[in-house]
């Protein structure tokens, strides 16, 4: 036996107590507290997809594609849907992110063990991964596919062989069938032919497999099924809020040292204290270090790896961005996320290349990466509160009675359902009941029950004769003219017991005073109307 077989075989060794280290590392920040908090929107329309019983079509409905979605499906048909069980499948697919990390990183630097831990503990300590990973969307299935893309073309390009195109043809599909803006992080992987212009064949057989597979539910969802144009509007906001020409900058900080309260303009839910800004400068600042280190690996394939994965990492958001000046599809903090698999590998290079070079400052900007990610992950878990939704849906329950219509305003709907399914008020079509009562549950817009991308804020402001109509389908819904009507309100805000709600949900309420129908009951904390067809009082 050659010594460098010998050698190999106990650096394998000697890597295996680490690595199974940071696999229960990455098990435990993605398990802890797994079912705390509420159920949000996102994750309740997850569960409305599993739920209908019909999730292809669904899915068709919802335009998204289907992996996560029926995978959950499965899975739900075994540990039913409970807030744990609702968002297993997503953390386990977040530890299989870590292994799939130290795989593609081993692969991209030669078989270097190191750089395949080192990109193992940033995929494990990610805060916006296990943030994702504890969230019940397809986010976690996508950035696990996407990284072993980037690991099967790396070595379909060393290698050539139809076994390695054709892996790299079922990952780079199951991405996309996971979440389709995989296709921006995807797309850059075209520069390993700049380096390998002979692969091109091989390369392209790769490509057209994915396509393939893709194909058939691409063509089944949006050629055979129509699509609603809405529920998008939200997107144009939030790339204009960030604003745009700091987005990328963003999007950095946020994929290696998590955001924080008001750092982005969309509601990450468990990320609201703050890091010190001297903290987060220096993880950011290690970060950036790491990232250029990752071209100092010693030997020409070393150095095309790291230019290869910095392509990926910066064609993903450069190709987000672009695109969203023709039409907006950047979310700092969300969509952004594509970008995460190719930044896990550059930074697991870099720290290689550092310790290979400078071992000492290899460390210090190892801890300076640590520290601010370690009070990231201690803020995340130790505000693990929840009980929101539920507050809500006992306060209904107290004084909803047999024959009433409850309405669910701003896609509060999905949620509030997905408590009262807890309770054992199951929804069917417009009715909720369990074997003691049954009443109306509807969602305003009605649209919204079809799908919620159909949310349209400004067709209810440009259209008075809509409001007229929601109204008649309230009204309609009751079993007699003395049922009571319950509206809860998907945004409110509460001052002094005073309830402030939307222009859109104010219309609502104004339709139906003039409709004789008056406030008997008020919990504006709660954001919770009750409306009775007799006076009974004066809000």
């Amino acid at each position: 036996m050659s010594s460098a077989t010998t050698s190999g075989k106990v650096a394998g060794r000697a890597s295996i107590l680490p690595a199974a280290v940071l696999l229960l590392i990455a098990a435990t920040v993605r398990l802890l507290n797994l079912g705390t908090r509420d159920v949000w929107l996102d994750e309740a329309a997850s569960f409305h997809i599993v739920a209908a019983g019909e999730v292809v079509e669904q899915l068709t409905i919802a335009h998204t594609p289907p992996l996560y979605y029926v995978s959950l499906w499965l899975w739900s048909q075994i540990a039913g849907l409970g807030a744990t069980a609702l968002r297993f499948p997503s953390a386990i697919a977040g530890v299989a992110f870590v292994v799939a990390a130290f795989w593609s990183a081993r692969k991209v630097s030669g078989g270097d063990r190191e750089v395949g831990l080192f990109a193992a503990l940033f995929a494990a300590l990610s805060p916006i991964h296990v943030y994702y990973s504890q969230e019940a969307r397809a986010y976690s299935f996508a950035v696990l596919f996407l990284v072993l893309a980037y690991g099967c073309v790396w070595r379909a390009t060393e290698q050539d062989r139809r076994r390695g195109w054709a892996w790299f043809s079922v990952a780079s599909a199951a991405a996309m069938l996971s979440h389709y803006l995989s296709l921006f992080a995807l797309a850059p992987t075209a520069v390993l032919l700049l380096a390998n212009p002979s692969r091109w064949r091989g390369y392209l057989a790769g490509v057209f497999g994915a396509v393939v597979l893709v194909t058939p539910w691409l063509v089944w969802s949006f050629l055979v099924h129509s699509h609603p144009n809405t529920g998008t509007q939200w997107i144009a906001e939030i790339f204009a809020a960030t604003p745009p020409l700091l987005a990328v900058p963003k999007s950095f900080e946020v994929l290696t040292i998590g955001p924080h309260e008001g750092f982005v303009p969309i509601r990450l839910k468990a990320f609201s204290e703050t890091v010190s800004p001297l903290l987060r400068i220096a993880g950011v600042g290690a970060c950036l270090v790491l990232s250029f280190a990752a071209n100092l690996r010693t030997g020409t394939g070393r150095r095309a790896a790291g230019g290869f994965l910095i392509a990926c990492f910066i064609g993903s958001l450069g190709s987000l961005w672009l695109m969203s000046w023709i039409r907006p599809i950047y979310v700092v903090g969300r969509y952004d996320l594509v970008a995460l698999p190719a930044l896990v590998l550059v930074l697991g290079l870099g720290l290689g290349a550092l310790r290979e070079w400078i071992p000492r400052l290899a460390l210090g900007v190892l801890v300076a990466y640590l520290v601010p990610v370690s009070v990231q992950l201690w803020n995340y878990h130790s505000t693990a509160g929840g009980g929101g939704n539920r507050a809500v849906a006992a306060a209904l329950m107290r004084g909803v009675s047999n024959g009433d219509v409850v309405v669910a305003t701003n896609l509060l709907g999905l949620p509030l359902f997905y408590e009262l399914r807890k309770m054992g008020i199951v929804r069917t079509g417009v009715v909720c009941r369990d074997d003691r009562i049954s009443f109306a549950c509807l969602m305003y817009p009605r649209a919204t029950e079809r799908t919620p991308a159909s949310l349209d804020a400004a067709l209810v402001d440009r259209s008075p004769r809509a409001i007229a109509a929601e109204v008649d389908d309230v009204l309609a819904a009751r079993r007699s003219p003395t049922a009571r009507i319950h509206v809860l309100f998907g945004k409110h805000a509460s001052k002094s017991d005073v309830l402030a709600i939307d222009a859109m949900d104010n219309l609502l309420v104004k339709g139906m005073q003039r409709r004789g129908l008056v406030v008997g009951e008020a919990h504006p904390r709660l954001g919770l109307l009750t409306f009775d067809p007799r006076e009974a009082g004066a809000f």
